[in-house]
């Protein structure tokens, strides 16, 4: 209905742009299989998709980001190099890779954390609040991928103990029995529409 009334009674460079996007996103999902097929030699091939892409990985970071930063807290540039357990209290990173040990512990390997955030009342014994982001547009989904994160925070306490935070940011759907999952694993979350329950983890 919003669609119909838009192409009806918006300006028409709006429903000119409209129509030229809609055709960008056809385009980058074809090209990717749906977003099954997102490598470097795809966005090479392809690289009219890259906003398209941008569009469809920031907003959930985004909305986070705007969080932190109107409370004060500042950014690790992407080239700054620092490690997660050398993060300044009152700072944060996205996509910061953690090494983490495999079973048996001789061989490691790292993991990106989608948010990493040193709250500002943190010590040098502290340890960062992770944050991994989830998006679904239904509930087909979300129960197959729910071990992805079972497995993660099982590596990351091996690693580094009981005093690893690993939570989840929601935007979407997710289902009871995602969520009863991921809670008897001992993972929080915060929904994207409830932003400010960040706070309640020491933010």
């Amino acid at each position: 209905m919003y669609n119909d009334w838009f192409m009806k009674f918006a300006p028409k460079a709006f429903r000119e742009t409209r129509v030229q996007t809609t055709k960008e996103v056809e385009i980058a999902l074809h090209s990717t299989g749906n977003l099954t097929n997102i490598r470097p030699a795809t966005m090479r091939e392809n690289p009219a998709i890259l906003p398209t892409l941008r569009m469809a990985a920031c907003p959930p970071l985004a909305v986070i980001k705007t969080w932190l930063e109107g409370r004060g807290y500042q950014q690790i540039a992407a080239g700054d190099s620092v490690n997660f357990d050398a993060m300044l209290p009152g700072t944060f990173g996205f996509r910061m890779n953690v090494p983490v040990k495999l079973e048996g512990g001789i061989k490691s390997v790292t993991i990106p954390i989608d948010a990493v955030i040193s709250p500002k009342r943190a010590n040098k014994r502290s340890f960062p609040v992770f944050f991994e982001a989830k998006s679904a547009g239904d509930f087909t989904n979300t129960n197959k991928r729910r071990k992805e994160e079972a497995v993660k925070i099982s590596q990351l306490r091996s690693t580094y103990g009981s005093r690893v935070q690993f939570n989840l940011f929601l935007c979407g759907y997710f289902d009871s029995g995602y969520l009863g999952y991921e809670a008897a694993e001992g993972i929080d979350w915060v929904w994207e529409h409830r932003i400010d329950d960040l706070a309640k983890f020491g933010i």
